[in-house]
């Protein structure tokens, strides 16, 4: 039966565990990663995360988000993924991603703004000199909103 199946993972499940997983690869390579809590039962989750990432706003960031399903037996199942560009003006700027992958369905809301920081306000050793690149110069947050019809 189909849902002896999808219970041994051989079928289609009717829903999914999902959590996403937000990542910031930066131009030097550096990669900053933070995850939702999992959604258990869901095919419509919704996280309401706040997610931030600190960095040189000229490292102009390439921004991507995983959906994943949680599996306690085997690995986790991508559900699908989607990029954004970067958001170069402050202020909320709200995105609907669709998914994209071999099997992805659904699509994927979150909002994203990225505030400069004053480099006159940064704290700078005072011995010998300041560094020669400061810790960040900007802070992006990330709010994971809410995913519809994402299922492995």
């Amino acid at each position: 039966r189909a849902a002896d199946n999808a219970w041994f993972g051989l079928g289609s499940p009717s829903t999914s565990d999902p959590y996403a997983v937000v990542t910031v690869t930066l131009k030097s390579g550096e990669v900053q990663k933070h995850k939702t809590q999992v959604v258990t039962k869901k095919l419509n989750p919704v996280w309401e995360k706040r997610l931030e990432f600190h960095f040189d706003e000229k490292e102009l960031p390439l921004l991507e988000v995983e959906v994943l399903d949680h599996d306690t037996v085997s690995a986790d199942d991508s559900l699908g993924a989607a990029s954004f560009p970067f958001p170069h003006h402050p202020g909320d700027h709200p995105w609907q991603l669709f998914l994209r992958g071999p099997q992805a369905q659904g699509f994927l809301r979150l909002t994203a703004s990225f505030a400069p920081r004053d480099p006159g306000a940064m704290q700078w050793p005072p011995e010998p000199s300041p560094p020669a690149r400061p810790l960040y110069l900007g802070e992006l947050t990330v709010v994971a909103v809410s995913a519809r019809g994402v299922r492995a």
